[in-house]
């Protein structure tokens, strides 16, 4: 993937709304929708890709925050820029809400705006900070 083919970005949101993420405070963690877990495996898998660094932060039983950052390519980094958006979503009344569309030039989904939206942004910055910034993780 390309990360700043713009094709590859609109994909890249399709496949994050077509994620469950659904906080476990609407629906039991144990349900097939509930919880973080597979945007933090999917995002941690594009990042690996990318050549980026992945940690992961036990934050409550059953939920992660995925931590993503640049190899530096000096010691110590001149820069760190922290992006910082949730992974889970409210419920969802309608099964199609997990089904990507785009309609008018506009995608819709749950999420689609907050917070996978910007989540999708964050992977063309990454890459920018990357090849324009080398100080910056």
């Amino acid at each position: 993937m390309s990360a700043l083919n713009p094709d590859s970005l609109t994909q890249l949101l399709c496949d994050l709304v077509a994620i469950p993420s659904i906080n476990p405070a609407f629906h039991a963690l144990e349900s097939s929708q509930s919880g973080e877990s597979r945007m933090v495996e999917f995002l941690a898998e594009k990042a690996r890709n990318l050549g980026l660094y992945v940690e992961f932060q036990d934050v409550a039983q059953g939920r992660q925050n995925v931590l993503i950052s640049l190899p530096a390519r000096q010691q110590p980094a001149r820069h760190t820029i922290g992006l910082m958006p949730h992974l889970d979503t409210v419920s969802v009344s309608e099964s199609w809400q997990l089904q990507p569309e785009i309609r008018d030039g506009k995608l819709y989904g749950r999420g689609a705006c907050d917070t996978k939206g910007s989540r999708r942004r964050h992977v063309p910055g990454h890459c920018r900070c990357r090849q324009h910034h080398p100080g910056t993780r």
